[in-house]
């Protein structure tokens, strides 16, 4: 909706020595670092740098796995989940989401629903993990 590129990494995948989590008092959420750019290229070529670098040298949490080139699938299986069991999306949210939907197929792309499970019962051990 604005126009940008983001890549939301795997935890370990980009380095993060030296972060702190987002979510004070819940540390065992681990945060993550990713890239935001116009373009899709950029996105690219930030991945590969940093991977490239061999960031688990210098930071023991990152993965030992090598950038690999893939080759693109023309289809994709996606799996939307549209509430988590917990909060219900805003009314423009889940507009935005029917709509991506919509052009996903149209496009040719596979939609199957996501359930969500385990998700309350995630949130709970959560919150009843938080420090005094």
């Amino acid at each position: 909706m604005t126009g940008i590129f983001t890549l939301r990494p795997s935890f370990g995948r980009f380095p993060t020595l030296k972060c702190k989590s987002g979510l004070a008092g819940q540390e065992a959420v681990q945060s993550v670092n990713g890239p935001m750019s116009q373009h899709l290229e950029d996105l690219s070529l930030f991945a590969r740098a940093v991977v490239g670098s061999e960031p688990w040298f210098q930071d023991p949490r990152c993965l030992p796995i090598p950038w690999r080139s893939v080759e693109k699938k023309q289809k994709l299986k996606i799996g939307v989940m549209w509430n988590d069991g917990v909060v219900m999306p805003t009314p423009p949210v889940a507009r935005a989401l029917d709509e991506t939907v919509a052009k996903l197929k149209k496009a040719g792309h596979e939609i199957v629903d996501w359930a969500p499970e385990g998700h309350k019962e995630a949130m709970e051990i959560l919150v009843s993990c938080r420090a005094p």
